[in-house]
Parts: structure tokens; sequence; C-alpha cells
């Protein structure tokens, strides 16, 4: 019975706290006879608030507050909590990592709500200028959580903010011309026991320098290139299906960032992380062999090739449409593609790339690959 009453409690404050947004917030919270808990404020919509990072570091504020004016003292604690991100990592399927805390003060660990009011001071969140030098693969946040001893519940569901670096990446990227790419997913010859997916996600960035007829970007389990128009084809099992290009054309001189995913015979292209084109295809897209990156006819850059044995949701990609964690579960094979990582796969999978001279097998001297630095994503 106790535990029932504290489920309609709950239910009922949280109803309460949204409803306080559109009405008279100083009617509601004159009243002490109103049920009341204690929570995080701004939080209601999502947990999530990015702090924008640069060479002076970054900021932001959080408030604890009460639903209702208190009619004692209540002090609040405040914790940097891991649980509470492996919460978040599990609902919106990310994979941020906490941040150490040598990169960001929080002023204080603890405050007081005093008694006929509803909340203490804003507390300061300082991320330092050294934020910027973390490890660029990996997504960090820092997740603060509530908690007190006085007799008032915590409401769960409001109990935690998860404040995420939203940084510039610098990195680097390949340059192809006179050579192309290919990651050997099974042994050779490539006509028998492929690796078979049931779902996918293939994601890369390319920037092109021209329009040419049949240019031929990152390929997987099906055949793909650039019209003469610089429309971008999927086509599977032979298909030119209408449905299978781009509504916009691929511009030279301008990145773009390319996921496809798989499902249940249908597939999603998306551009820069929104959706561009859908279409059901043939089970053949399930076998994987390899991952090419042309057969020689592509000029321009490459970076950021993935596959996921998973077929990943817009939140997903555009979450991490500019670099990825190389410890996702999910992730069969990723190659960055910058001048530190080369052509490895840093999955630790062993799905290394190699580079070939155009039209055949001859090895292409990695010594002659070139490759352009600095880039910024999102470009500056």
């Amino acid at each position: 019975m106790e535990k029932t009453f504290k489920y309609l409690l709950t239910g009922a404050l949280a109803f309460f706290i949204a409803s306080c947004t559109s009405v008279d917030v100083d009617d509601v919270n004159a009243q002490t006879d109103l049920p009341n808990a204690i929570y995080l404020d701004g939080v209601q919509s999502s947990p999530m608030k990015k702090i924008v990072v640069d060479a002076n570091g970054g900021e932001a504020t959080f408030l604890p507050r009460a639903a209702n004016l208190l009619t004692s003292d209540v002090t609040v604690d405040i914790t940097v909590d891991s649980a509470s991100l492996a919460l978040y990592n599990k609902e919106y399927g990310t994979s941020y990592r906490v941040l150490p805390t040598e990169y960001y003060d929080i002023e204080k660990m603890a405050v007081t709500i005093k008694s006929g009011t509803i909340s203490a001071e804003p507390v300061n969140l300082v991320l330092k200028k050294n934020a910027l030098t973390v490890n660029p693969s990996f997504k960090y946040a820092i997740p603060v959580k509530i908690n007190t001893t006085s007799p008032l519940s915590i409401l769960d569901s409001n109990s935690y903010e998860i404040f995420a670096l939203d940084r510039v990446l610098e990195t680097s990227a390949m340059h192809q011309d006179g050579f192309y790419m290919r990651c050997d997913l099974v042994p050779l010859p490539h006509n028998k026991n492929p690796m078979v997916l049931k779902e996918w996600t293939l994601h890369y960035g390319m920037k092109i320098e021209s329009w040419f007829a049949n240019q031929q970007p990152v390929m997987g389990s099906f055949y793909s290139r650039i019209t003469a128009n610089g429309k971008l084809q999927y086509k599977p099992g032979g298909s030119d299906d209408p449905k299978g290009f781009s509504k916009q054309p691929i511009q030279p001189g301008k990145w773009y960032h390319v996921t496809y995913t798989y499902k249940n015979q249908h597939v999603k292209a998306y551009i820069n992380g929104v959706l561009e084109f859908e279409f059901d295809v043939p089970t053949q897209n399930e076998e994987y062999y390899k991952i090419q990156a042309s057969f020689g006819n592509f000029r321009g850059h490459f970076r950021d090739i993935r596959l996921y044995k998973k077929a990943l949701t817009e939140f997903q990609i555009t979450e991490n449409l500019y670099v990825e964690d190389p410890a996702n579960p999910d992730l069969i094979v990723y190659a960055p593609l910058t001048k530190e990582s080369a052509l490895k796969d840093v999955t630790g999978h062993g799905y290394d790339f190699k580079a070939y001279k155009t039209g055949g097998e001859e090895s292409y001297p990695l010594e002659k690959i070139q490759w352009e630095y600095p880039l910024y994503f999102p470009e500056k």
C-alpha cells in the first residue's frame, strides 16, 4: 500500500510540474498544501544539455528546486553519477563517457533551499580550457544528479541532467586519386560464405572534386555511384530504381556525410543526418563480402567509413555524424581515415582497408597517399 501511494504521489507531482509551465507560477508556488518534491529545473522535455567548448572552455548552470514553497530548509546534494549516464545511453542508444574531473569544476556539491522559497541560486558548471584536448574519438558528458536526506521525495524522472561536450572536431582526411581501397570482410574469393547481416548501417564522409559519369564512392552489399549530374545512387541488384537516387546533387568541394541503413529489406539513405530517400531492396543486400571505396574512378576525399550490425535511428546518426566511439559494440568496421590511423580499422576486429592501384590487385604505396589537414566538423 505504501509503495502504491508513493507511485501515485510521484505521478501527481510529475503532472503538477508539467502543468506549472502553463499557469501563473507565482499563484501555484504560493501554496504550501500541495504535494511537494525536489527536482532539477528544465529537464522535463529532455535531460540532455550541450555545452559549446572553445579555446576559453565553456559553462552551464543547473537549478535544483522544489515543486512548491518549502515549510522548512532542504539541503540538496549534488553528485556526478555514472549510473545516470549509463541509463541515458541505454535509453537513447548513445555512447557518452563520463568526462574526467580534471576537465571541469562544479561550483558547489550541495545547496540549501530555504524555507518559504522554491529554489536556491543556480549552480555553475565550468569546463576548463583543456577540455578541448580530450580524445576526439569519444563523446564525453557530465551527468549531474541530485539527492536529499530530507523527508521530501526526489522526483526520479527529473533527478539528473546530462551536460554533453559540444566540440568542433579537428581532424584530417584521405585524398583518393589514382587508387582504390578495399576492406575484405571474408576471405577471397568473394563468391561464397558472405557475412550475412539482417540489419546494418554503412556510413562515410566524402568530398568530390568534380562531376563525371559513374563516379563510385563507398559501396557495401550494393553498387553505388554519383551520376554525371551529381545525383547519388544506391543501386541494388543491378536495378536503376528511380527511388534510389538523391534529390539533391552532390556538389564538388563540399563535404557530405552519407549513411545507409538496412532492415526488413528496406533501405533508408541519409545525407548529413537528414533522410534523403528510402525504398525496398532484395535480400541480397544482406550479404557482405567487402567494403570498397571506388574501383579507381573517384576523385576527392574520403573519411570515417563505418559498418554497423544494426540499423541506426536518425537520432543515433545525427549524434555521431562526424565521429564514433571505436568501442561501440555494434561496430563491425571503423576506419576514420585520418593521417594518424591511415587505413586501419580502429575497432580491433582487424578489418583494415588496403590500397590498390587502379584496375588491379597491385598494392598502392601508402606513403604516396595525401592527407588534407586541418579539417573542422561541423565546418567553420
